[in-house]
């Protein structure tokens, strides 16, 4: 109880001082507000630290080097205990209904460009109605797409590609990620603040796929919540080994079946993340970027070393945790994962805090991928 006192009082002096003004409420007056989250696990990790590539783990085809389980029938029929069931210790089989998502993506599959318009036009402006920091104009603008991808209740995941300009090479592929936690406001909003300068900066120098709400379903609800529909956090349901074991321990026994860290029935049993799975499969990034709050850190998992500071966000670890996107494509995946946690899930940063931040990722991935001509000179000056 001291540590995690400690820890929130430390979390709360870090997002007073480092913003230089008043924040800026994300949700507009009729919506309601969202409480800190809980506080991080002690890591394993020290800030000196540098991960060590682990060898690559299967359990069924791989992605690249990430793999997607193919569930035997006993796997697929384990269960945990379900957060809504009253009983402790009751282990019973929830019952499973036909997923809204499955249905939505096969009559979307039919769809033409104006129906595609029109879902993201409509997510536009439910999007804008929820957050303050986003209007219905600005949202249009970023000319989203429908990804193929759906939430449990059938909401789109749009994204928007950026790709190398023509005659250029990119140095590397970006996937940024935002909205994995519906309650976390800034997560979304900032990722849309960096949007706008792609929009008017993209240089062709990284090949940039940007998806900022991946889990529409818990922004929208009322309140919002950490989890998708089906109260699933779908930052602990992503395909890790002895996942079902580790999962359920680290459920019950490390969050008291908190049910908001609930990581679901199996892994990728959620649409949003196996979404996100398949993304990973067909885009092959060299490194994702996922947007959190409420901790103020930069978090890293994967080879070699994550950037030292973003804007006023300095390298902090929080955790390995099964089922976590750091875990399954970071540490088992050798694929560079930073969290930007942003210091609260509530409040914007200030502008000038979203770019320092957009300005120290660029340079972070421009330092870890460089182009042919900046590796030869790094070579020769013994930098690489």
């Amino acid at each position: 109880m001291r540590v995690v006192l400690a820890l929130s009082l430390w979390l709360s002096a870090w997002s007073t001082t480092s913003a230089s003004t008043a924040p800026v409420p994300l949700v507009k007056p009729d919506s309601p507000r969202v409480g800190v989250d809980d506080a991080p696990a002690k890591s394993k990790r020290s800030s000196g630290a540098r991960a060590v590539p682990i060898p690559r783990f299967k359990l069924g085809i791989e992605i690249k080097h990430l793999p997607i389980p193919r569930l035997s029938p006993a796997e697929s029929d384990r269960t945990l205990i379900a957060p809504s069931m009253v009983s402790e210790g009751t282990s019973m089989p929830v019952p499973r209904e036909k997923p809204e998502y499955e249905i939505a993506a096969r009559s979307s599959s039919n769809q033409g460009p104006a129906s595609a318009e029109t879902a993201v036009s409509d997510l536009c402006e439910k999007i804008s109605a929820k957050l303050a920091s986003i209007g219905l104009e600005e949202c249009l603008a970023r000319n989203l797409v429908v990804s193929g991808g759906f939430s449990v209740r059938g909401t789109p995941i749009l994204v928007k590609e950026y790709p190398p300009l023509p005659g250029k090479r990119a140095h590397a592929r970006v996937l940024v990620v935002g909205g994995t936690h519906g309650d976390e406001y800034s997560s979304v909003s900032v990722v849309f603040k960096w949007m706008r300068m792609l929009d008017q900066h993209h240089a062709g120098m990284f090949h940039w796929r940007v998806s900022p709400l991946m889990n529409p379903d818990g922004l929208l609800s009322q309140p919002s919540l950490r989890t998708n529909a089906n109260g699933v956090d779908l930052n602990r349901n992503f395909p890790t080994p002895n996942w079902a074991e580790e999962s359920e321990h680290h459920w019950i026994h490390k969050t008291g079946r908190n049910p908001r860290r609930f990581p679901g029935l199996a892994p990728v049993s959620e649409p949003e993340s196996r979404w996100l799975v398949e993304e990973i499969e067909a885009f092959k990034p060299d490194a994702i970027i996922a947007t959190h709050a409420p901790h103020g850190i930069v978090d890293f998992d994967g080879p070699p070393r994550g950037p030292l500071q973003l804007g006023p966000l300095a390298q902090r670890f929080l955790g390995t945790y099964p089922g976590s996107l750091g875990n399954f494509a970071g540490v088992h995946g050798n694929v560079p994962v930073v969290t930007v946690e942003f210091s609260s899930a509530s409040a914007m940063p200030t502008p000038e805090e979203i770019e320092g931040m957009w300005i120290d990722l660029r340079r972070w991935l421009i330092y870890r991928f460089p182009g042919d001509k900046t590796r030869e000179l790094r070579v020769e000056a013994g930098n690489i």
